[in-house]
Formats: structure tokens, C-alpha cells, sequence
């Protein structure tokens, strides 16, 4: 079995994991199913709050439990079509490396705190601590990372590594040894404080604990700036506070790589790809423009995810799949300031995977579900009717049902909401896979008429979607295959039907 493991550091490594995550889903390189590929993610961060790293974890934790109704039943490995490739879902203590300040109710230490009682540094050091790190530097709490400051991270990540090997790392250097090489991506920002510290220094310090092993493969995927945030009008500065300062981001990323160059990170890795974007505002979850108010433990960095991740998630899907090249990407803008599907590498086949996973997830949420929860049998498509029939006849709480995990499509639902959240942060960043807030509502209105003219879903019209689910439903309900997997048998012939329906023509044609 081939591993697979990317290693997010940072809140820009976490945002590009969640465009993994979407890769992975809508089955972009699936040739990694006939491998049997392993595939997990972990994440590397200081601070304790980490609202990206929350994200994800709730993101994974939501597709593994959705992913046995999306693949499992689906009969064989060589079956043409939608092939999601699986992530497993590791333990808290294998998902997650830090500082270690986050759990119980232990002081978030600052930078003195830590020299003082984790490394114990002799006095005759000190003078030159005091040299490189300045009193507001040394007085920077941890919990909140390193803003933008890697120079702190610097500090931290070896003796992180030594001290704190087990359990996050010896799992991982354990895993190498398998037959098929192991490939390891190491992902974040060269700007930032925690992916530009972080990223090199533990790409090198794991490097040296595997070198026994010859035959596993290290990459680094690195952000280039490619976003800015203005100041909030209510933003208070304070002589005494380490800030983040978006102007020294080119700056800072040009010393990375010199860095990179100096401290002969590079010869310790087969791959690197570098990814950047003209620097834009970005439009929050809440849809407003993000602005930089600070980070503090009421105010948790909680970025949207931006296209520019999007290919560097690409990159890191291809490297897995051994079809990689080194290289500088830097994602094209039209006049409009939109974002080009052209900016992208393989364009038809990122756009064409997406376009079927959002297809999937907008009708089952905007769709079934309101559809279902109506309580008008005479609306309910035929094939929800027959797999539901004694369910809806015994129980007067249907939409516990439906929602639930035992009977229902409560998990395939549930990693639905998760990932349209973030095809809705693309979308309002510049790129439209589908028009995700337009056909939301165009959804919604339907199903409380039990119709699907007028639906289209960018080559897919509604009365196809309820065409083909009402052929492949009871196929896929009667199939021996399907009935020995141990899915609800209602559910499972659902899902895999509406995958088949949402199927992008582009994956057909080509036999995917």
C-alpha cells in the first residue's frame, strides 16, 4: 500500500489541505484508488486556536464517515466513473503537533516563558537571545502563532521536534518502511511566521529520522504571498504587541528562499513547487471583505479559502500520484479580476471533478432534503417513496430519519454542508465552479414544488439528475455487491445513485 501524507503547517497549510480534501472528493487523480493509496493529513501549528486547523479536522472527520456510502459499495476498482479517493482519520494525537500549551488549563506561555522552562538555556547564551529577540519579541504570547514573525518559529520547531517526537512523528518515520516508497508533502507560506518557520525545519529534521530509508520521497509546497488585509478601522496598535505586517510579506519570502538555498534544504527533497497570486482582499465567510483586526483568543485567524490554494492543491494531488513537476505557479486574473479555470494545470479535468462533487452536494442539501422534509408523499420522487416506505409510515419524527446516521443520509449530508462551505468561499473569491449561491436558492424553490424543470447545472438539467436515480436506485438497492457492505441499504443506494446522476460529461467521455 502506497502512503500518502501531506503535512499542513500554518493557516495557509490548513487551507490548502481543505482544497485536498475537495480534490480528493470530487476524484481528481483517482488513478490513486487503483493503487490503493493511503492517503492522510495531518497539521502542524502554534497557535492553539487554530480555526483553519478546526476547519479541516471537522472537514476530514466529516468525508471519512460520508466516504463508505461514496465509494465502498461501488462494486470494483476498475469501475468507470466518480472515484473519491479515501483520507483516513488518524487520531488527535497523530492529526495535530504543537506547542503543547492547549490542553488543560496550563498559562499560554510566551516566548521567555518557554526559553526559561523548556530549553533552559545557560546564562552566558542569553546575551545573545536578548541580541536576536527584543523584549516585545520575547513577550509574544504563543497561543495566537507567530504573526507573521518566523524568526519566533525558528526558535521552537527543532526542539518541538526532539521533545515531542512521540507520538505525531515516530507513527509517520514508522510508516516509511513499507515497500512502496512513502511520499511526504510538506505544505505553508514562505511569508508568514508559522509555515515559514516551520516548513524547512521539520522537512529537514524528518528527513535525517528516515534517512535509513532511501525510498521515500519528500516535497515542499510553498505559498508565495497571494492575499492582503487592510487594517480594521477598530484595529488598536500598541508599541508593545507583535504584529502581523502585510508589507514585509515579499520581503520575508525572498529570504526564505535564500534560506532554502543556504541551509541546503533543497537536496533533502525530490519535489518543490512554488505558488503565488497577484495579492487580493479576500471575501470573508460572513461575505465582507476580511480585514486584519488581530489575533487574539476572542478573535481566532479564520481565513476563507482563495483559488490560489486550489493549485497548490493540485500540485500536491499530482505529486502523489508521481505525475509532478517542480515549477512557479502564479494564477492568471481576467480584466474583470475574476479568476481563469486557465490559470490552472490539467484545467478540463480540475474543473469537470468539482463541477460533479458540487453538483452532488447542492442536491443533496438544497434539493432531497427539503424536498424529503416536507411531508408531502405526493412530491416525494418514487425511489425515496419505495426505500422509505416503512419509515415514513411508522414514524412521525421523518426528519430525524432522514438527517440520522443509522437510517438516513445524516453523514453524507453533514460532509455536503462542510464542503459547500468551502466551494462557496472559492466561488466568492473569484472562481466559479458552479454559480453555488445562485443555484442554491434555484434549488431550494423547486423542491417545495417537487419540480425539477429549469434546473441546470452546468450541462446537467434536473430531469437527468431524477432520470438516472430512478434507474440506478434499484440497481444499486438489488445488487449483491451493494446488499454485503455494511451501509444502510436506503442510504447507500441514494448516494451512489445521485454520484452517478450528478456525474460531470467530461468523466464520461473519457472513461473516468
Amino acid at each position: 500500500m502506497k502512503e500518502m501524507v501531506l503535512i499542513a503547517v500554518g493557516g495557509s497549510g490548513a487551507r490548502i489541505a481543505q482544497s485536498v480534501v475537495a480534490l480528493a472528493a470530487a476524484g481528481f487523480v483517482d488513478r490513486l484508488v487503483r493503487e490503493e493509496a493511503r492517503l492522510t493529513i495531518r497539521l502542524v501549528d502554534i497557535d492553539i486556536n487554530h480555526a483553519d486547523g478546526v476547519e479541516l479536522r471537522k472537514l476530514v472527520t466529516s468525508y471519512h464517515n460520508a466516504f463508505r456510502f461514496l465509494w465502498d459499495a461501488r462494486c470494483s476498482a476498475e469501475r468507470k466513473g466518480w472515484r473519491p479517493i479515501e483520507i483516513v482519520l488518524e487520531s488527535d494525537s497523530q492529526f495535530y503537533f504543537g506547542t503543547g500549551f492547549d490542553t488543560g488549563e496550563t498559562t499560554y506561555a510566551n516566548i521567555q516563558e518557554y526559553l526559561d522552562g523548556y530549553i533552559n538555556l545557560s546564562a552566558s547564551t542569553m546575551p545573545l537571545i536578548h541580541a536576536l529577540y527584543g523584549a516585545t519579541d520575547r513577550e509574544m504570547e504563543l497561543y495566537d502563532g507567530c504573526k507573521g514573525h518566523p524568526h519566533i518559529g525558528s526558535l521552537l520547531w527543532e526542539h518541538l521536534y526532539t521533545e515531542r517526537y512521540d507520538p505525531f512523528w515516530n507513527t509517520l518515520v514508522s510508516r516509511t518502511g513499507s515497500p512502496d516508497p512513502a511520499r511526504i508533502m510538506f505544505t505553508g507560506s514562505l511569508f508568514g511566521g508559522t509555515g515559514a518557520s516551520g516548513v524547512p525545519t521539520l522537512a529537514k529534521c524528518l528527513k535525517e529520522s528516515i534517512r535509513p530509508n532511501p525510498d521515500c520521497e519528500i516535497g515542499l509546497t510553498l505559498m508565495a504571498p497571494y492575499f492582503y488585509l487592510h487594517d480594521s478601522p477598530d484595529k488598536e496598535h500598541r508599541a508593545d504587541e507583535v504584529e502581523v505586517d502585510f508589507s514585509q510579506f515579499g520581503f520575508q519570502s525572498k529570504l526564505a528562499l535564500n534560506y532554502y538555498m543556504l541551509r541546503d534544504v533543497l537536496p533533502d527533497v525530490e519535489c518543490i513547487q512554488i505558488v503565488g497570486s497577484p495579492r487580493q482582499s479576500m471575501v470573508g465567510k460572513d461575505g465582507t471583505i476580511v480585514q486584519n483586526e488581530g489575533d487574539d483568543t476572542s478573535n481566532p485567524q479564520n481565513d476563507p479559502a482563495v483559488p490560489a490554494e486550489l493549485t497548490a492543491a493540485i500540485g500536491i494531488m499530482r505529486y502523489f500520484a508521481g505525475d509532478w513537476e517542480n515549477g512557479v505557479f502564479v494564477p492568471k486574473e481576467t480584466t474583470e479580476g475574476k479568476k481563469d479555470w486557465s490559470m490552472f494545470p490539467e484545467t478540463d479535468r480540475v474543473r469537470a471533478s468539482l463541477q460533479q462533487l458540487e453538483r452532488f452536494c447542492l442536491m443533496t442539501r438544497d434539493y432531497f432534503t427539503p424536498i424529503a422534509l416536507l411531508g408531502d408523499s405526493a412530491l416525494l420522487p418514487t425511489f425515496i417513496a419505495e426505500l422509505w416506505k416503512s419509515s415514513l409510515q411508522e414514524s412521525d419524527d421523518w426528519e430525524s430519519i432522514w438527517r440520522g446516521y443509522a437510517e438516513g443520509i445524516g453523514r453524507v449530508l453533514e460532509f455536503s454542508e462542510n464542503m459547500l462551505s468551502w466551494f462557496t468561499e472559492v466561488f466568492r473569491n473569484g472562481l466559479a465552479v458552479l454559480e453555488v449561491d445562485e443555484y442554491s436558492v434555484k434549488l431550494a424553490q423547486k423542491s417545495k414544488r417537487g419540480k425539477t424543470a429549469g434546473i441546470n447545472l452546468q450541462g446537467i438539467k434536473g430531469s437527468e439528475i431524477l432520470g438516472i436515480m430512478n434507474q440506478q436506485v434499484p440497481f444499486y438497492f438489488s445488487s449483491r455487491t451493494h446488499m454485503d457492505t455494511p451501509n444502510n441499504p436506503n442510504s447507500d443506494a441514494f448516494t451512489l445513485a445521485l454520484m452517478d446522476a450528478c456525474e460531470t460529461p467530461y468523466s464520461r467521455r473519457n472513461g473516468r
